[in-house]
């Protein structure tokens, strides 16, 4: 049953998504200017754009972690909800008492103020509590209530689960909600908004688009709702503005699914036509034609790719290294979300994002953008365990006089003229900004001296030269590599995207050329559904075993051998389980443990569909020149139908 207040709009890549959410908005508001209207964008920058461009105070514009703190704080310092915390995290707080040879059960008595010879409780902690809060940091202020960026939405989620009558709230705020980058945004989010609004005049429109669904963050357990949202209003979105005609008709052909919506190129032919160009090694290629393609936007696999030089003097590879032993690839916060964050306003990591400030600060002072420069410095704080606090000494540094520039004029040199020459390391400026009080004395010491479970958490971090950091802060609004995660929602004129197999992350590119060249009913809703159905399948099994499936043994081949037998049945002749799974092998008694593994593999069908929508959203960031570079080796087997598939696709096919 479609629903008459739920609206999935499904915009493809350069289609004028933005501009639709605010003319709607806008008309809502020219038809009744006290319509309550609640819009949430993915990114700080994309929600400060669309508040630029939207001026009304009946229209809140935020992110979802904004959203969800300034909609559950009121209820925040209610006994029912603190008392659930400590129950949510009882646990972990009695971890943290004894965690660091029991410092942080020192400090908290330091600061509450209670005799030093006293064992905390859990009972202590609790009755202490009179809020609980967000504190926009990595880790949870677990003893003073103060939830992570992290955990604010599962906590949000476990206390609507316990109180479900808050969700009405939600109705009787706003009669319009508008959500973007609906393909990025959870399950949980999708329910509470729906489950808030359901049955209600409130009218609640969902913006994405399926193929760009490349991060991890929806698991497909929505879809059946998805089956109840209006989707006539995606037909109207039959312009793309930014590709050319030989690159839209590429796209067209390789977005195959019933939620396409035919488009017309605004920018009409630009006569040159899309190529594959096939090389006997990608690497080489690369070092052969660097300088060819110089201006032309690379498309890799792997991160590293984006930091590497044969400059020695350029290669950021060291940052990337040493910030990824920092945050490994199984933490929820990832070594890109740090280094070069999708939303630069709030960087996870607390040392980079203060580098990332300190450069644009001295970029300001350089213009003489001296508005911009107190702005900034005012801004910046940071979270401790009980309190927000300044990072910059706002009793030193001020621009009312002459004689402020030129204070500022005097450090910003000594910093340029002292500290990017190679020799100097990060450790050595943090010195000199605290020894002539530019930043307080508490990010100083959070930053120097504050010591985590695992030790300093900035010990290489802080031996690395300035100039590498300023690079790297260069490097965000200067890049000429980027991987085919990275790119999403930006257009260039030059696009290479590089055809690249990788184990972490999970991308298996020539898998997806082989059955993408060999399967005539290949297609996006399909190949989608049989990877949630798949995962739901094989999770039941291995929730059951409490383990994964990649570490069974014998024992439990044989324990779950029904289990196995049902969904290999289920499936046996579905053409993406043989393509991927399955491989013409048949699921009989006492199966080698190899081919088992094998055949219940999900992820070999999440990378190979993440391959997928990898390569649309890749081509789709051209506007006027695309080429994709494969490797012959790895074609080598379906040549043929490969060739004949991408020339019907709409490309030139040129042997390098």
């Amino acid at each position: 049953m479609v629903r008459t207040n739920l609206y999935f709009i499904n915009a493809p890549a350069g289609s004028g998504k933005t501009y639709f959410i605010k003319d709607k908005i806008n008309q809502l508001l020219d038809n009744n200017f006290q319509s309550q209207i609640l819009c949430i964008t993915y990114t700080e920058r994309a929600a400060n754009e669309l508040k630029a461009r939207i001026i009304s105070d009946a229209v809140d514009i935020s992110t979802i972690h904004s959203f969800v703190n300034s909609f559950l704080s009121p209820f925040f310092s209610l006994p029912e909800v603190i008392d659930f915390f400590v129950e949510v995290y009882h646990d972990e707080i009695l971890d943290r008492l004894v965690s660091n040879d029991g410092e942080y059960a020192m400090k908290y008595k330091e600061i509450i103020g209670l005799d030093d010879s006293r064992v905390v409780t859990i009972d202590d902690i609790k009755e202490r509590l009179n809020r609980v809060y967000y504190n926009e940091r990595e880790r949870n202020s677990i003893l003073y209530g103060g939830i992570s960026h992290d955990s604010l939405l599962s906590f949000a989620f476990k206390l609507l689960d316990r109180y479900p009558i808050i969700k009405l709230k939600l109705k009787e705020m706003y009669q319009y909600i508008f959500i973007d980058e609906v393909q990025d945004t959870s399950s949980d989010i999708l329910n509470f908004f729906y489950e808030a609004v359901l049955d209600s005049s409130t009218e609640l429109y969902v913006f994405g688009d399926k193929m760009q669904e490349i991060y991890d963050n929806y698991d497909g357990s929505f879809e059946n709702q998805f089956s109840e949202f209006d989707k006539n209003l995606s037909k109207k979105f039959i312009t793309n503005y930014r590709s050319s005609k030989e690159i839209l008709d590429v796209l067209e052909n390789v977005y195959l699914s019933d939620l396409k919506i035919e488009q017309q190129s605004k920018k009409g032919k630009s006569n040159k036509k899309p190529q594959i160009l096939v090389c006997d090694s990608i690497n080489k290629f690369l070092e052969n034609n660097l300088h060819k393609y110089n201006d032309f936007l690379q498309l890799r696999t792997l991160n590293r790719h984006r930091f590497e030089n044969n400059n020695p003097k350029k290669d950021l590879s060291i940052l990337y290294s040493k910030y990824r032993e920092i945050y490994p690839s199984h933490l929820k916060i990832k070594v890109m979300d740090v280094l070069l964050p999708r939303d630069e306003m709030n960087n996870p990591d607390l040392l980079l994002g203060f580098i990332f400030k300190l450069y644009d600060v001295l970029e300001d002072f350089q213009c003489g953008r001296y508005g911009s420069v107190i702005q900034e410095i005012k801004k910046a704080k940071f979270s401790t365990d009980n309190s927000i606090v300044n990072i910059f000494n706002l009793e030193k540094l001020s621009i009312e006089y002459h004689k402020d520039k030129a204070l500022y004029a005097s450090i910003f040199q000594q910093i340029y003229s002292e500290f990017m020459s190679d020799n100097k390391d990060l450790h050595s400026l943090f010195e000199f900004l605290i020894g002539n009080r530019v930043i307080t004395k508490s990010f100083y010491n959070e930053i120097v001296k504050k010591e985590y479970d695992d030790g300093f958490k900035y010990a290489d971090i802080l031996s690395i030269s300035l100039s590498k950091f300023f690079l790297l802060a260069k490097l965000r609004y200067n890049q000429n590599i980027s991987t085919q995660h990275g790119v999403k929602g930006e257009g260039h004129d030059k696009v290479m995207f590089i055809s690249e197999n990788s184990s972490n992350p999970g991308i298996h590119m020539y898998k997806f050329f082989k059955i993408f060249s060999e399967l005539k009913s290949f297609g996006l809703d399909e190949f989608q559904k049989y990877y949630y159905d798949f995962k739901f399948d094989v999770e039941k099994i291995e929730k059951e075993a409490n383990k994964k499936i990649r570490t069974f043994d014998v024992a439990d081949r044989d324990m779950f051998e029904t289990e196995f037998e049902i969904i290999y049945l289920k499936y046996k002749d579905n053409p993406y389980f043989e393509y991927i799974n399955r491989c013409g092998v048949d699921f009989k008694g006492k199966l080698a443990m190899k081919k088992v593994k094998k055949m219940f593999n999900v992820n070999a069908v999440r990378s190979t569909l993440q391959a997928y929508k990898l390569f649309y959203v890749g081509c789709s960031r051209a506007k006027e020149e695309l080429i994709v570079v494969v490797e012959e080796k790895e074609i080598s087997g379906f040549k043929g139908e490969f060739i004949d598939k991408m020339m019907s696709c709409g490309f030139d096919i040129v042997n390098e």
